[in-house]
């Protein structure tokens, strides 16, 4: 009967995260106020040269291509389009000869006021102080020593995220609020798709917010139990394996994932079945660890490692939203 709840809770998940949020629930990107803004920063790209602008602004990269597939441009090219009535090349990568020759019909297209608008509206984002109202909490997916788990969604951009809520009454009676700031730090370092790592950190009075990446697959034993067949007699069931292919693909994927998560701080790994767990894009995330209470010490002079202890110093970059942590429990 467990198995069956679970293959409820968590067909049911699936289909509440491809519903998405709900119209009502959204805020839409503000476009017409923004207006100014976009122009500025259409002037401002226009002002560029195009393989600097192509290769400098992530957006503007995945904004050429979409264009040129659309209308057919050979960007591996150092020449203007594809000739009449000759299909350009998709599968090749685009060339700094190709993104110059097509840059002026890119600036003219519709794709470059696309283009613009997103890039306003994710400064925007980014400017914006993280805060609850900006997310909008579905069910709940779990719960741990001192909180508990919820699917959230961000208003903004409807992205659906694992929200870890931390209550900081539970955390100081058990004496965790160490555990909670490293396990903070840690995460905060965590950039791998093999790995749930962390995308926004705030507080309110009473709880402690960890915006974490969410992993609806379920976890390894999940999949394994789907792997038995459905006979009514447990002794009647048999245990499908899975292909060699998946075995190597998981195998390899918590590799990545135990290489990343020891490579910013000492970890001491849980190994188990409930380590791996599939994130949208299929790949596996490892998840349990048991946190060090020290850093190891910097290689050099220069650069030093965080303490473990304290509070945390908010961030100043800007290249992720991840980095927009501020301190915690502060």
């Amino acid at each position: 009967m467990d198995a069956i709840g679970e293959s409820v809770e968590n067909v049911g998940l699936a289909q509440e995260i491809q519903k998405g949020l709900a119209k009502s629930l959204q805020r839409p990107p503000k476009f017409a106020e923004w207006q100014a803004d976009i122009d500025a920063k259409k002037a401002e790209l226009s002002a560029m040269e195009g393989w600097d602008c192509y290769s400098k602004h992530r957006m503007v990269k995945n904004c050429v291509i979409a264009w040129a597939k659309a209308g057919n441009v050979d960007l591996s090219l150092a020449r203007r389009r594809s000739s009449a009535g000759q299909a350009g090349d998709g599968d090749k990568p685009p060339t700094e000869g190709g993104v110059k020759a097509n840059w002026d019909d890119f600036k003219a297209s519709s794709a470059m006021d696309i283009c613009c608008k997103y890039i306003v509206a994710a400064d925007k984002v980014y400017a914006e102080p993280v805060s609850p109202k900006q997310f909008e909490e579905m069910r709940a997916l779990g719960k741990g020593a001192f909180g508990a788990v919820f699917l959230t969604f961000k208003k903004d951009t409807g992205a659906p995220f694992a929200v870890k809520k931390c209550v900081k009454t539970i955390a100081k009676e058990n004496k965790m609020i160490k555990d909670v700031l490293i396990e903070r730090e840690v995460l905060s370092k965590m950039r791998s798709p093999f790995c749930v790592c962390l995308n926004y950190a705030f507080q309110d009075k009473d709880v402690i917010y960890l915006v974490l990446t969410l992993c609806p697959g379920g976890d390894l034993g999940f999949l394994l139990q789907k792997q038995w067949s459905d006979a009514k007699k447990k002794e009647d069931r048999v245990f499908k394996p899975f292909p060699d292919g998946a075995v190597k693909f998981y195998a390899a994927s918590m590799a990545l994932g135990l290489q990343a998560i020891t490579t910013p701080a000492t970890s001491t790994v849980t190994s188990s079945r409930r380590t791996c767990c599939s994130t949208p894009k299929a790949s596996c995330a490892s998840l349990t660890w048991d946190l060090p209470l020290t850093f190891p010490r910097a290689r050099s002079s220069s650069a030093q490692a965080p303490a473990a202890t304290g509070r945390l110093r908010r961030s100043t970059r800007r290249s992720t939203p991840s980095s927009r942590t501020g301190g915690l429990l502060a």
